[in-house]
């Protein structure tokens, strides 16, 4: 048995390794945008209960356990009262601000950005707990797929454009970067799924 459990344990700190490997390869470098928000918030949902999925098949975390469905049951009432009163628990910041740090994401904890991304994890925050207590009841509850389409901030391709530029053409690369640099401040860094042909035309016409 105790073979077992340290195989078991040794596959857990691989996995874990491998995760973290994957969060550093995926991290956005990028300020947080209100157009950003629907995606995250379905990849922090996906993400989490991916993660209690993994956990409970690798014997990390119990397939079933009593007793906890009335704290998250009550976890969910403060989730349900924060979201009336505008006062939103601890750790519904906490895990917000945890989720936008593994991804890379830079934030202002004051923005009105922030406060819209507090807001819309709050239910799926719900979601989540309510899934946890049907697991710790021996119910099967798939975890929900991730976002179809990735989340690649235009910060990001602007970058790597810049940075495939040939080097020994000096000054078409400053012409570029400096293009780039303008395109991004008038339309915002935005996700490319969420680039309009209005933010074109705005920017063609400065």
């Amino acid at each position: 048995r105790r073979i077992a459990e340290r195989k078991n344990c040794e596959a857990w700190l691989a996995k874990q390794r491998e995760w973290e490997l994957l969060r550093r390869e995926q991290s956005l470098k990028a300020p947080l945008s209100e157009d950003f928000l629907p995606h995250l918030v379905e990849e922090w949902l996906h993400d989490s209960l991916r993660a209690d999925e993994n956990g409970r098949i690798a014997g990390a975390i119990p397939r079933t356990k009593d007793g906890m469905s009335e704290v998250y049951y009550g976890l969910v009432d403060e989730l349900a009262e924060g979201s009336l009163t505008g006062r939103h628990p601890d750790f519904l910041i906490r895990a917000a601000a945890s989720f936008l740090h593994e991804k890379g994401i830079t934030y202002d904890s004051r923005s009105l950005a922030f406060a819209k991304f507090v807001e819309e994890l709050s239910p799926r925050y719900a979601r989540y707990l309510n899934t946890l207590a049907c697991r710790d009841e021996g119910q099967t509850v798939s975890t929900p797929a991730p976002p179809k389409q990735q989340l690649i901030p235009l910060s990001q391709l602007v970058r790597e454009f810049v940075e495939s530029r040939p080097k020994g053409k000096t000054t078409a690369l400053t012409k570029d970067a400096t293009c780039m640099s303008k395109f991004l401040e008038i339309v915002g860094d935005k996700p490319m799924s969420a680039l309009r042909q209005q933010d074109i035309r705005e920017f063609f016409q400065i």
